[in-house]
């Protein structure tokens, strides 16, 4: 993590130095997105993804860092032309000694339970497959008290369930 933090910030510093040709700041964000992306928040992916198209089509503006006043410290980046009072397109270049910002996790995605059956009415199958279950459960139990590998188990069970529905 820290090395892509410092890689990330280095094509960042890159962007903004009129002496870098354009493709030595395009081959820059490329390795960075290819190598050191991983784990990284998606602003900065998107961010890099967005320079690499902006370089690649010959775009040569530089990225320039505007504060204001009246915006209580907030930072904007601005690429080329006058300043604008806009959020910046990726986090502001941050300490290599703090953590990346926080993402937003993941949606939890629920699976539906499988239907039960109604009252009093049994699947076919279901009396041998509770059978096989316990018998699985056990098996583990005994497995794990001993700390051996339980592919035996495994294997019983998927022998016993078939045998369920033969």
């Amino acid at each position: 993590m820290h090395e892509s933090n410092l890689r990330f910030e280095h094509c960042y510093r890159l962007d903004m130095d009129p002496k870098i040709a354009i493709s030595h700041r395009e081959l820059c964000w490329r390795d960075w997105t290819e190598i050191y992306a991983s784990g990284q928040p998606m602003d900065r992916i998107e961010y890099a993804r967005r320079r690499i198209v902006a370089l690649d089509s010959g775009d040569s503006r530089l990225v320039t860092i505007v504060t204001s006043s009246k915006g209580q410290g907030r930072v904007f980046t601005e690429i080329g032309g006058p300043a604008r009072d806009t959020p910046m397109a990726a986090p502001a270049p941050t300490s290599a000694h703090e953590p990346p910002p926080k993402t937003e996790p993941a949606p939890k995605v629920d699976k539906p339970a499988a239907p039960s059956p109604p009252p009093g009415l049994a699947r076919p199958g279901d009396n041998c497959g509770n059978e096989c279950t316990s018998t699985f459960s056990e098996c583990n139990r005994l497995c794990e008290a001993k700390q051996a590998d339980c592919v035996a188990c495994r294997e019983e069970y998927r022998k016993c369930m078939r045998r369920c529905f033969e």
